[in-house]
């Protein structure tokens, strides 16, 4: 029996906006063997976190999801993003980052986007191997926009940084949640995953 390696593309809807007359489908954003995904809750990833931005280096990443059943997307996309800082640094330090998330059109040739939002975050560390996490939360507003079959949607995360050699900031995505651990101050991170809500058009 051969089994597909391939991500099961799967939308169900995590809630519903009565009011508005939408559902909401949620998807992780994370990695397979295959490459970056938009993909169902909890699904198991290949790592645990990426290294996303730090170091004085911008970075973007894209993450797709294949549409297998014609859909329309309208309203406010709600993404969170877990961010680590970690001060490598013999001293006292500031990192900042500047991310934006892009939701976009992807034909396979051209991207066209559809909807952005960026925030600035700053983290003050005060001592050598110091960690600090932050959680942001995006509300995007995404215009009217109908994905055929075998299209793809795609949600692009890129990252700039000031930091130098000894800052590190990373964005982390994992389905799974995993906790990770930190020395100073003694604590874990409360989530790790990096998660999107896209509101569907009741048609």
């Amino acid at each position: 029996m051969t089994y597909s390696k391939q991500n099961p593309k799967i939308i169900s809807y995590d809630w519903a906006d009565i009011a508005s007359g939408r559902g909401y489908v949620e998807f992780d954003l994370g990695e397979l063997d295959e490459g970056k995904q938009l993909m169902g809750q909890q699904t198991p990833a290949t790592v645990g976190k990426l290294y996303s931005s730090a170091r004085n280096q911008a970075v973007d990443e894209d993450f797709d999801f294949e549409i297998q059943d014609p859909i329309t997307f309208q309203g406010v996309t709600y993404i969170v993003v877990p961010i680590y800082f970690n001060n490598q640094v013999a001293g006292a330090t500031t990192i900042t980052s500047t991310v934006t998330i892009k939701i976009r059109h992807w034909d396979g040739t051209t991207e066209t986007e559809l909807a952005n939002g960026t925030v600035g975050v700053s983290q003050a560390l005060n001592a050598f191997n110091e960690s600090r996490y932050q959680t942001h939360s995006f509300g995007i507003t995404l215009p009217r926009t109908t994905f055929g079959k075998d299209e793809t949607l795609r949600i692009t995360i890129t990252a700039t940084s000031t930091a130098s050699a000894d800052k590190v900031l990373y964005i982390y995505r994992d389905p799974a949640n995993r906790s990770v651990a930190v020395t100073v101050p003694a604590e874990n991170m409360y989530t790790t995953r990096l998660t999107a809500k896209m509101p569907v058009v009741n048609e």
